[in-house]
């Protein structure tokens, strides 16, 4: 699925490209969090995968029916504390903040 958005934050468009329905965005220019597809109400949310624009940075999955953040990217590979569309929400906050950190890391 090809996706095409304008930042809900700083305005300026991106594209992305998911293999999952259920998709979480962070725009490639501000880093934020900018839109969540998922099929909460209606089937499994997981698979989420995380895009950073068009990058691939990090899923969601259960595995021994435990949420888990994976991301390479970031170097995170932890199980999560909520479950449901509030793991998403866990995971959403991790992210944003790994990625600003890693943001500051590399401007330094």
């Amino acid at each position: 699925m090809i996706g095409h958005r304008w930042c809900r934050h700083c305005g300026k468009d991106y594209s992305y490209e998911g293999y999952s329905v259920n998709i979480m965005t962070f725009c490639p220019h501000c880093l934020r969090f900018d839109h969540l597809e998922c099929e909460y109400g209606y089937g499994h949310i997981v698979p989420c995968q995380i895009l950073l624009g068009e990058q691939p940075i990090g899923v969601i999955h259960i595995s021994d029916g435990h949420y888990h953040l994976e991301s390479l990217y970031l170097d995170i590979n932890i199980v999560l504390k909520d479950t449901g569309i509030k793991a998403l929400e866990e995971a959403e906050k991790i992210v944003s903040q790994a990625l600003q950190e890693k943001y500051r890391e590399q401007n330094k």
